[in-house]
């Protein structure tokens, strides 16, 4: 039914207006649906996120919980108020130079904070400037460069006035760095909508295993605007799809296997009606037992959740002779970790915009990870051939590999396909942390033995994962927990079986470390223990058994090229050694320890996964160079990165070069941007493509123009020899124009080089290359509570090259405050199969006040086989974090805790002994 409607009178950056919504708007609805200012985002629906964030008469006000009549008559300023591309405000000019911006989805809010602080005089104080700040939510950045960029406001500071040049080891500006701090960016659900666009909303099941009796879509039907409702028996093509097993229905036909699970989808004139209509649809569901542990799920009388069973991976590597290894060592144990489920807490919600035109082809818009993979799925469900949709990456709100899965393209594209009219649909932040994927929940069973002079001589490791209800990446996932369980380490003697069940828990995915972090907080845990257990330093352990180039990994495979190991690991003691020397003595309440992680960590695809980075290059009419690449950038800076490429090559500013990606009509497939590979297999195919046009065209123009070509070069005014102007960029197009664009447009494919590993042994070149990293955590403890502090990470990273440093120590924070959660508090929890963390005031994540005193430090070990020397670093970042602060834990209170996250009721269980003495 239609809600009554109210006219609000108020002034929005600086103008009058007068606005008719609806008297259940808020005042984020009427400023992004009526006024279009789509600068203030909606992460949470709660005012948790402060993505939202407005001046209210000058005071920071989360717009999503101001009912829109209570801002009549009163002055509202959004980030677009502050600035716009090229005249930004100072708020936006610092976090332009302090790298502070990656994604963007939560930059305006930020900015609109900072900028309330700087209005009132806020005191350029770090710390109370975090606690300011602690209302705002960022999964990006770790909140070091933000905080920068405030206290450098708040100081009346200025940064360097020119930005760094687009030159490979420069800290060159984010490329769309300006767009985002003006909040002019559009994401998904920003984008206006298109005539007779009909609103979409999800109808899930309340149960967490169940028949699916039938569907009643009568009493939804009969609402006024509601066109159709789609279920199971819309689909045309295929029901099932999925990465590595098409195990998931499009919609649920005959059974339900977690709570959350879409069965429905109502499609309507306006969001009001299809919401209406879809609290009507009737479902009848028959309950089942349910499944909600891998262990049971693996029991002979446990419920069969899929025709195959309930095992999704089992998956072996074997090493030399496990029980010649064993009976070698001096000392054995064997211990049991466990980690829990980590929602990715990306602050934008799924979101899909399907456009259809007269032809009957689809245009998709949607945040992802792989347009292709996307479009893939599309056609297979939907029947329409990949000449049919066309799948465009809209800017994202970051992803760490949620996004690698479907959540409402397929939805979208088939409710365009059947009504012939464009289609929205936008998740809730409550639909985000139900449907969604999340890390694996893991138990890890390790054996391991350890002669008295630190050699490790056997290592046996099992582990069961927990997937959920359908595979999703579990094998890919499984494998690269297979060949990281055993750590940067050669050790003659490993056993490794990793098994995934499933389960009526959601669904587990991709996320950041794909499978390693669980892993590697047991095997990094175990080998600090092992040290113990002989008596020697942790260290000096690690340095015994460390993998360098010459010896070989778990899986056989010889270590060459690059390996900056022992460099990150020298690099790390001494910066945590100089902080422990200046640190003052803790009160008598606190308990501090140092805790260390050494890791590696395979770049791409691996296991001879085709995995090809493509791109092509052009010469434009108007001079400037125009780069294609089907890569996506959702925060971490692919285009950035490439821009700078192409200017290190070409010899040109930025100016003169467009990036283009994630567009499957017309950039190259090069992948998922997932594996911390697209700087190494995408950024090598820039490379080499900027290397081909560069020189076909100086060959052009020595040619036409009776040079020698070696004596040419390119800059922004044309191709030159020595200070004389041969031709400028435009006529040189024109000339390759003329001669057939035989040297206006190149494209270059770079792949990585993998084996396929023995499904016997495991064996084989697993990954190539490896990316190192060494983590010291120090952490204080308060014993009255049990709540851990970390005070200061140190990270050291061999990244080959670091094209963009700047960049790269962002990634570094980035991923350290993801690693902090995971060791310290996130954990998405069910109920018996029902989600109880489902929104962010019950999932807690680091805060601006939880981050520590972070040192990122850079070690470059150039990797002769990707460019300019690099590798990749977004993902080992967070493999690192949670065993160096659980090692760091164990140090301060001689307690060791074996189960994620360090909660304080798990700590505070850990520091009472049997005897009910409190440690402190």
């Amino acid at each position: 039914m239609a809600s009554e409607r109210i006219t609000v009178e108020l002034e929005v950056n600086g103008e009058a207006r007068r606005v008719e919504v609806s008297v259940q708007a808020r005042l984020l609805d009427l400023l992004r649906d009526d006024l279009g200012l789509t600068g203030a985002k909606e992460g949470c629906g709660r005012g948790e996120c402060g993505a939202c964030t407005v001046l209210l008469d000058d005071q920071p006000v989360n717009a999503c919980m101001v009912p829109a009549f209570q801002a009549a008559g009163r002055s509202v300023v959004t980030v677009e108020g502050l600035g716009r591309p090229g005249a930004l405000g100072a708020v936006q000019q610092a976090f332009v130079r302090q790298a502070a911006v990656q994604c963007g989805y939560c930059t305006p809010g930020m900015v609109v904070s900072i900028e309330a602080m700087r209005r009132e005089g806020f005191p350029a104080d770090e710390q109370r400037v975090r606690e300011r700040l602690s209302g705002n939510t960022c999964r990006c950045t770790g909140y070091t460069p933000i905080v920068d960029a405030a206290v450098e406001v708040l100081a009346g500071e200025a940064g360097p006035d020119g930005a760094p040049p687009y030159r490979v080891g420069e800290s060159s500006w984010r490329v769309d760095a300006e767009d985002k701090a003006a909040g002019c960016c559009r994401y998904t659900a920003d984008l206006p909508l298109p005539d007779r666009c009909l609103h979409g909303v999800t109808v899930r099941a309340d149960q967490v295993h169940a028949a699916l009796k039938g569907i009643d879509a009568s009493a939804a039907l009969a609402v006024p605007g509601v066109v159709r409702v789609l279920t199971a028996g819309d689909v045309p093509g295929e029901l099932h799809y999925g990465n590595a097993v098409n195990d998931q229905p499009v919609f649920a036909a005959d059974r339900v296997r977690f709570h959350g699970e879409a069965v429905a989808v109502v499609l309507a004139e306006t969001l009001e009606a299809a919401r209406e209509a879809a609290a009507l649809v009737q479902v009848e569901l028959e309950p089942l037992e349910a499944v909600t542990t891998p262990q049971r799920a693996l029991e002979p009388d446990a419920p069969q959740l899929h025709p195959d069973g309930n095992l999704c991976v089992d998956q072996l590597l074997r090493r030399g002779d496990l029980d010649a290894g064993f009976a070698a060592a001096d000392v054995v144990l064997e211990r049991v970790y466990t980690t829990g489920a980590q929602e990715h807490l990306y602050l934008e919600p799924e979101a899909a915009l399907a456009i259809p035109d007269r032809e009957g082809d689809i245009t998709l818009r949607a945040p992802s990870q792989n347009v292709f993979f996307d479009r893939h799925h599309i056609c297979r469900t939907t029947g329409l051939s990949r000449h049919q949709v066309r799948v465009i990456q809209q800017h994202t709100g970051a992803a760490f590999g949620g996004r690698e899965d479907i959540y409402a393209q397929i939805h979208a594209v088939l409710g365009a396909m059947l009504t012939g009219r464009p289609v929205r649909i936008v998740w809730s932040r409550e639909e985000t942390q139900i449907a969604s994927t999340k890390r694996h929940p893991g138990t890890m069973v390790v054996r391991g033995g350890v002669k008295r002079d630190g050699t490790i001589v056997a290592l046996d490791f099992d582990v069961l994962f927990d997937t959920g209800a359908y595979a999703s990446w579990a094998p890919n996932i499984s494998r690269k927990a297979l060949v990281h369980a055993a750590g940067p380490y050669d050790i003659a003697n490993v056993g490794v079986r990793v098994r995934s069940a499933y389960t009526n828990n959601g669904i587990s995915g991709a996320f950041r470390g794909f499978g390693a972090p669980q892993v590697v907080f047991a095997s990094e845990s175990f080998v600090t223990e092992l040290a113990e257990a002989i008596d020697m330093d942790p260290v000096e352990l690690r340095r015994v058994n460390h993998l360098a180039v010459g010896k070989a990994t778990a899986t056989q495979q010889t270590i060459t090229g690059s390996c900056g190991l022992q460099a990150c690991l020298d690099q790390a003691l001494e910066a945590a050694d100089a902080i422990a020397a200046a640190r003052e003595p803790a009160p008598d309440h606190i308990a501090r320890g140092r805790g260390i992680a050494t890791i590696h960590y395979g770049i791409g695809y691996g296991n001879a996964i085709r995995d090809i980075g493509s791109a092509v290059l052009e010469l434009r009419p108007d001079g400037r160079f125009q780069v294609r690449c089907g890569a996506i950038d959702y925060g971490q800076g692919a285009v950035t990165v490439f821009t700078q490429i192409a200017c290190q090559v070409l010899g040109v500013s930025g100016e003169r070069v467009l990036v283009m990606t994630g567009d499957s009509a017309t950039t190259p497939d090069s992948g998922s941007t997932v594996a911390s590979r697209q700087t190494f297999v995408s950024g090598e195919a820039v490379r080499q493509a900027s290397v081909k046009l560069r020189d076909s065209l100086l060959s052009l123009a020595a040619e036409r123009f009776e040079r020698q070509r070696d004596g040419l070069r390119f800059s922004d005014d044309g191709v030159f020899d020595g200070d004389e102007r041969v031709c400028d960029l435009v006529e040189l197009h024109r000339l390759g124009s003329e001669g057939k664009g035989r040297a206006v447009r190149k494209q270059a494919r770079f792949k990585a080089s993998t084996t396929k590993l023995d499904l016997e042994t495991g064996e084989g070149d697993a990954y190539w290359p490896y990316a190192f990293a060494v983590h010291i955590a120090d952490v204080e403890v308060d014993t009255r509570t049990g709540q851990v502090r970390v005070t200061d990470l140190v990270a050291a990273h061999d990244v080959g090259k670091a094209i963009n440093p700047r960049m790269v120590e962002g990634q570094i924070t980035g991923g350290a405050a993801q690693g902090l959660g995971f060791a310290l508090m996130e954990e998405h929890r069910w109920d018996h199969g029902v989600p109880i963390t489902r929104n962010m005031d019950t999932y807690r994540a680091p805060g601006p006040c939880d981050m520590p005193n972070m040192v990122p430090i850079i070690v470059e070990d150039p990797e002769p086989s990707g460019p300019f020397g690099a590798k990749g670093v977004g993902e080992p970042v967070l493999v690192a974090v949670a065993p160096a602060v659980a090692n760091a834990v164990a140090d301060a209170i001689g307690q060791r805790i074996y189960d994620l996250p360090l909660r304080p009721e798990r700590v505070l269980a850990a520091l009472v002994r049997t005897d009910g003495e409190v440690v402190s």
